[in-house]
């Protein structure tokens, strides 16, 4: 399983994110979602999504991508 995050920082990012998420929720490779907000910078949000391969996604300007996944 792969862990994708999604982070945003901008004053539409939660609307931003939230639209990308639900886009995602009916991608048959998607396990999960949450989306988080930072408790210590306004307007920072990240989207989490688990899923057994790579999205392809067309991401809101300035959205910045991690890929993780367990080590072997």
């Amino acid at each position: 399983m792969n862990v994708y995050f999604y982070e945003l920082n901008s004053k539409t990012a939660r609307a931003d994110l939230a639209a990308l998420e639900q886009s995602l929720k009916s991608s048959p490779s998607v396990v999960s979602t949450r989306l988080l907000q930072s408790l210590e910078q306004e307007g920072l949000f990240l989207l989490i999504v688990e899923a057994k391969e790579k999205p392809a996604l067309l991401l809101p300007e300035n959205c910045r991508v991690w890929s993780f996944t367990s080590p072997a």
